[in-house]
């Protein structure tokens, strides 16, 4: 299912706590890469994850929600059960449950989902499969 939302729709996403509040991802126990952090390679995770920084390489967090911030800079294969781009996502995405552009999201490559949710002024270019 691909849905059109506006912004509500997206941050209807639990609240977050800290310095992300206001952010639409996921709440409490969340691992975060900030903004001048570059990460290269595989990352494997147990937890929700945060990113403001830049990644390459691939990410996997089969159980929990991966979130791009605005500032987030990701080149890779991502899996996750749920997927929030708020930043620039170069690459694919995997999640069992559900993926979500916001209005500053950018995903460019194939994302591979049950659903879909692109916010007004997101940028989509590539493969969708739902």
């Amino acid at each position: 299912m691909v849905e059109r939302a506006d912004d509500a729709s997206v941050s209807r996403l639990p609240p977050p706590r800290g310095q992300h509040a206001g952010l639409p991802h996921a709440p409490e126990d969340v691992t975060t890469i900030g903004k001048g952090v570059v990460v290269k390679g595989d990352v494997k995770g147990g937890e929700d994850l945060f990113i403001d920084g830049k990644v390459d390489g691939t990410i996997e967090l089969r159980q929990h929600v991966l979130t791009v911030g605005p500032t987030g800079r990701v080149k890779a294969q991502l899996s996750a059960k749920s997927v929030v781009v708020l930043g620039k996502v170069n690459g694919s995405i995997q999640a069992s449950e559900r993926v979500s552009i916001g209005e500053t999201g950018s995903v460019e490559g194939a994302i591979s989902a049950p659903r879909l949710v692109v916010a007004d002024g997101a940028h989509l270019q590539g493969r969708v499969d739902v």
